[in-house]
């Protein structure tokens, strides 16, 4: 995988029980955070300290780096897991099914 920022970040999980399943990162706990604070995307940009291509990653639920979570966290005084969360893609596991048999 080429890692040229241009990826959605997935992870493999094996699980015994149901030979593994495959997580994507999430970050849909941000711009509900940002929605309570009435904030928007631009004043992210500033308290944070972020590029726009950052964000747009962010927008796109791509990998960023964890400085920048970091900073989020800082800029919005939140912990990491009020930002990001990582979800089932079962539309990966059912390609990975689907090409297994």
């Amino acid at each position: 995988m080429s890692l040229d920022g241009n990826f959605t970040l997935s992870i493999f999980v094996q699980n015994v029980a149901d030979g593994g399943i495959t997580l994507k990162i999430s970050y849909l706990k941000l711009w509900k955070l940002l929605l309570d604070k009435k904030l928007k995307k631009t004043d992210l940009l500033k308290l944070a300290e972020i590029s726009t291509t950052t964000l747009a990653k962010l927008s796109k639920d791509q990998s960023v780096g964890m400085d920048v979570l970091a900073r989020i966290c800082t800029a919005l005084s939140c912990d990491i897991a009020d930002i990001v969360e990582m979800i089932p893609d079962e539309d990966i596991e059912i390609a990975d099914d689907e090409n297994e048999g």
